[in-house]
Parts: C-alpha cells; structure tokens; sequence
C-alpha cells in the first residue's frame, strides 16, 4: 500500500506545473498563499487515505486529481465552486434540450453558453455573484422563478429563457444576445450594439467561434 509520503511526493509532483521555472522567490504573495493551502489540503487528504486505502491506486489517482483541483483555483480564482464541479455535459444534455425545445433555442447554442459562462460547473460562483451552469445574477434569477440557482434544471431553464428574451429583442441577432448576456442589455444599448469591452467581446467571439468557427463581431 503507498504510504503518505510516497503520496504527497506523486501529488506535488502532478501539481507543481503552475509553479514550474518561476522559482519560490518570484512567485507573488497570493501565489505563496495558495501554494501553502494546497500543501495543507494535500496533507489532509493524504491523511484520510492512509487510513482508508482499501481501494489502493484509484484512490490515490483521486488524491492527485483533488490536488490538481485545488491548484487550478490557486491560478484562476475567477469562478469558484464548492470544489469540483457535478456536472458534465453529458449529464445535464436531457436539461438542455428540454429548455431548447421549450423556447425554441438551438441547444448547441444553449450548450456553448454553459461552456463559457461555467465550464459545466453547477456549483460555479462568480465574485460578483453570478451563480450556476448558466452564472445566473440574484436578479435575473428572481425575476425568472428561480429559487435555487444552483440547481441544474432550474439554472438552465431560466438562463435559456433570458437568452429567448435576449434573442426576441435584438430580432435574432445571436451577437448582440449574448453581449447583452454577458454585460447587460443596458450596455448593449448605451454603446448601440456589442460594448467596447475586452471581456464582453472575447465572450461573444468564444460562443461564436464555437457554434462553427464563425467569430466576426456584428
């Protein structure tokens, strides 16, 4: 049985990719910070296996991918879930096209949408408060009927109707629906289309590019 030192020695070797060739002293503090938590979540896990290993090597692959986890918040604190996501596009693709059939939407674009806004992540929290596979705002989120956005056949339902919503009042225009998905339908009609944002403009060309390789802003 792999003992905890053998563990954590695989562990750190799978997870120091984000630290590689920069060296400890040029890392910034936050860098340092989330190091120091990763080797604290790794300890922890190690230490739940060691007296649990029943299971031998799929729980030790477990482990490491925990830790690969963990790093990845570490680089991109953006989005945040409860730890990993429980979603997959497989697993919520009866959700989509159900709300597709229910609005009238393709659901590949339905499907792009998810992939941008939460990487298929059901538990994805935004630092501005955005919740769910489709980043739903508490607003948009009252005023659609949803009561627990983190719920995926809640999330999706509500977020595709937003999206027929969006889609109805720029008359199909798919660019313009989604800039006003991601910044607002305010912003959309203050800069009258797609707004002069670095994010809003990588979002829509993302989507865009996704649905057939097609990424020329309207």
């Amino acid at each position: 049985m792999m003992n905890i030192a053998d563990l954590l020695l695989i562990c750190l070797q799978q997870a120091a990719s984000p630290w590689t060739g920069s060296g400890a002293d040029s890392q910034e503090p936050e860098q340092k910070d989330g190091f120091e938590l990763l080797l604290q979540e790794t300890l922890q896990q190690a230490l739940r296996l060691d007296g649990s290993a029943g299971a031998g090597g799929a729980q030790d692959t477990n482990a490491c991918q925990g830790l690969e986890e963990s790093a990845d918040r570490v680089e991109n604190p953006g989005v945040s879930g409860a730890g990993c996501s429980d979603s997959t596009g497989k697993d919520v693709a009866p959700l989509i096209a159900s709300a597709a059939g229910k609005y009238g939407i393709d659901p590949a674009l339905i499907r792009q949408v998810v992939k941008a806004e939460s990487g298929y992540d059901s538990r994805a929290v935004s630092p501005a408060g955005a919740e769910g596979l489709m980043q739903l705002m508490p607003a948009t989120a009252r005023a659609y009927g949803v009561t627990d956005a983190l719920n995926p056949a809640e999330n999706i339902d509500a977020g595709t109707h937003f999206l027929h919503d969006l889609l109805a009042r720029y008359q199909g225009n798919v660019p313009l629906a989604l800039a006003a998905y991601n910044a607002g339908p305010g912003a959309v009609e203050k800069y009258g289309g797609i707004p002069p944002y670095a994010e809003t403009q990588s979002y829509v060309r993302k989507i865009l590019a996704g649905l057939g390789g097609f990424d020329r802003l309207a």
